[in-house]
């Protein structure tokens, strides 16, 4: 079985982990990347592909080996290793949920409309003006980043006006969301599906270096009860 791997920069999980476990179950592995030099050594083959546009995906995977299965581990590209699998008619994610999951504008009203979570949110396009009803504190992050970059909590109307400014001169273009802020533990949900359904894997604690940055500092793993 041909499987092919969507990827951006080298991890241990794929190095160390996804690749020796699919090489284990007989499979044949082509990563799939936009950076191919940084693969040369994971012991798989490597195509060059733009990851980020599921067109590109298909084009690459029709153009090449029939494909048993499409994966990604990668946060950036769950929407369009999905989409791909899908066009191929492969088990896979639905596309929409990774699309939700990523884009935290889109989580919140998720959550909202199944009445799960009420939070509230702003999503701000480049060169909206500053929101005047915010609750402070607040939260700013980017409406589709990973690990806590960028994300600063803020007190007051000039804090906020600040962190809009800075994190947009660093992410031109890019939108922004503010909202509540929560206080709590800090957790993940590590999960694994096919077409048999999704299973838990456990999780990860997660500790945070002082306010206002969400600065990630430590994972302690938690296996699923």
């Amino acid at each position: 079985m041909r499987l092919y791997l969507t990827a951006l920069k080298p991890t241990d999980s794929v190095t160390d982990g996804f690749l020796p476990a699919a090489r284990a179950l007989g499979c044949d592995v082509t990563i799939l990347t936009d950076r191919p030099e940084h693969h040369r050594d994971s012991g798989a083959e490597v195509l060059g592909c733009d990851v980020r546009d599921a067109r590109a995906v298909i084009d690459v995977i029709a153009g090449h080996h029939s494909p048993g299965a499409i994966f990604s581990n990668s946060d950036h590209l769950q929407a369009e290793t999905a989409l791909a699998a899908a066009y191929f008619g492969l088990p896979g994610k639905d596309w929409r949920a990774c699309v939700a999951a990523k884009n935290k504008a889109l989580t919140r009203a998720r959550l909202a409309e199944a009445g799960v979570e009420t939070v509230r949110s702003v999503r701000l396009a480049p060169g909206d003006p500053v929101p005047r009803d915010v609750p402070f504190p607040a939260v700013v992050k980017p409406r589709e980043g990973v690990a806590s970059e960028d994300v600063v909590l803020v007190r007051d109307g000039r804090e906020l006006g600040e962190a809009l400014d800075a994190i947009g001169a660093r992410r031109p273009g890019e939108a922004l969301v503010v909202e509540e802020y929560l206080e709590g533990p800090l957790h993940t949900l590590e999960t694994l599906g096919d077409e048999s359904g999704t299973r838990v894997l456990g999780g990860f604690r997660t500790t945070l270096g002082p306010l206002p940055y969400f600065v990630e500092e430590r994972l302690d793993w938690e296996p699923p009860p």
